[in-house]
């Protein structure tokens, strides 16, 4: 368990007691009291606003959701659309959250894009060009 330096309920319930200092009620070691916690979290973004209200607007019209397209050798990334539990990736898997949704179009397209320079089925084509073109699809997912 890690506590940090004002959380005396903690360093209080990892040595096997409440102190005094944590309201008075003491506990055995064998016993764990649990202390529920709060977090509160703002976003303070117009720009983020705009973009979460964008991207549910195109999720729920089934829309690609991936924007990249770039495509080396041929290859695109595969399609983003909302479905299942959250988002799924045409021929791929389906992710509970749009970022996780969205790069892994950028794997499977860096794989088939490297796959095609090593064959050398796409001429001139270099690895290193298909990290580069995995690094703009995803910062294109970030966006």
């Amino acid at each position: 368990m890690q506590c940090n330096q004002q959380d005396t309920q903690c360093k209080a319930t990892s040595s096997g007691g409440l102190s005094s200092a944590a309201g008075g009620v003491a506990a055995s070691s064998s016993s764990v009291a649990a202390v529920p916690a709060t977090q509160t979290f703002v976003v303070a973004s117009a720009t983020v606003s705009a973009s979460v209200s964008a991207t549910t607007s195109a999720a729920a019209s089934g829309q690609n959701l991936q924007t990249f397209t770039g495509a080396l050798g041929g290859v695109t990334a595969p399609a983003v659309t909302a479905g299942g539990t959250g988002f799924v990736v045409q021929g791929s898997d389906s992710f509970v959250n749009l970022p996780a949704a969205l790069g892994r179009p950028c794997d499977i397209q860096h794989n088939q894009c490297a796959d095609a320079a090593n064959s050398g089925s796409a001429s001139g084509l270099t690895v290193s060009q298909c990290d580069q073109q995995d690094t703009q699809c995803k910062a294109a997912g970030l966006s």
